[in-house]
């Protein structure tokens, strides 16, 4: 079965967020460019592509528009690592004395 719009979008949307590609918008118009006389498939995707930019772009204009905390939304987008959350259970060693008895 084939990958639909509904599908496909909302995934390369993730995809382009995670990595953060470097020059995404010269790559596609280099892709653009040079994508004369390509079938419609390549054009699907290509579409598909500058769709996702330009969603990422206008949520970044107006980040109220979703359901996610901002400061979520902004470490996401700007591929910053999670809070880091310290660990402050210490375990401490304690040292117990055994006393064993022989018997002779």
């Amino acid at each position: 079965k084939g990958v639909g719009a509904d599908v496909l979008l909302p995934h390369l949307i993730y995809v382009i967020l995670s990595s953060n590609p470097t020059h995404i918008h010269s790559n596609i118009l280099y892709i653009s460019r040079f994508s004369e006389g390509a079938d419609s498939e390549t054009l699907y995707y290509i579409t598909q592509l500058v769709s996702a930019v330009y969603f990422i772009e206008s949520i970044q204009a107006n980040p109220t528009c979703l359901k996610i905390d901002p400061a979520e939304f902004h470490r996401l987008l700007n591929n910053l690592p999670p809070p880091s959350t310290t660990n402050t259970n210490t375990s401490s060693t304690s040292t117990s004395t055994s006393t064993s008895t022989s018997t002779s």
